[in-house]
């Protein structure tokens, strides 16, 4: 289909769901805008009422994303620069809320479980998360 048939498609979707919220029957509808039958309105009515609830999810998965993103940028270089284990774990799980969103976590099929990730293998060595561990694992470390 062309994109200007297209494009005419989707406008007579969208009328019809116009139409359909302003109390119109199905036979109305088909009549105004040239429909076979009512069957084919009701059609119309539900493909336009995806494409809108579609665009609509599209719309809040982007907020979301944008949302989640600001809160990665505002810890993501105490997390991987300094020593703060709380930022690390504020990243961490910022990246697993996202692969969500995305359905990015999927788990590993090979082995049937999801392998994690701990905020230390990010902001330490082992040296350095022996001595967190010593000295009991507070929630900023400065050395």
């Amino acid at each position: 289909m062309a994109r200007t048939a297209h494009a005419a498609v989707l406008e007579k979707e969208s009328r019809a769901v116009s139409l359909y919220g302003e109390g119109g029957s199905y036979d109305e509808i088909a009549k105004e805008l040239g429909y076979a039958n009512r069957g084919s309105a009701w059609k119309a009515v539900d493909r336009g009422m995806r494409a809108q609830r579609d665009l609509r999810a599209d719309e809040y998965l982007q907020l979301q994303l944008d949302r989640l993103e600001s809160i990665l940028c505002a810890h993501w270089q105490a997390a991987t620069e300094g020593h703060d284990v709380r930022a690390a774990q504020v990243v961490l799980s910022v990246l697993a809320e996202m692969n969500k969103l995305l359905g990015l976590d999927h788990r590993d099929k090979r082995c049937g479980r999801s392998m994690p990730v701990k905020p230390w293998g990010l902001v330490m060595t082992a040296e350095e998360r022996s001595e967190w561990e010593a000295a009991g694992s507070p929630t900023h470390w400065n050395r």
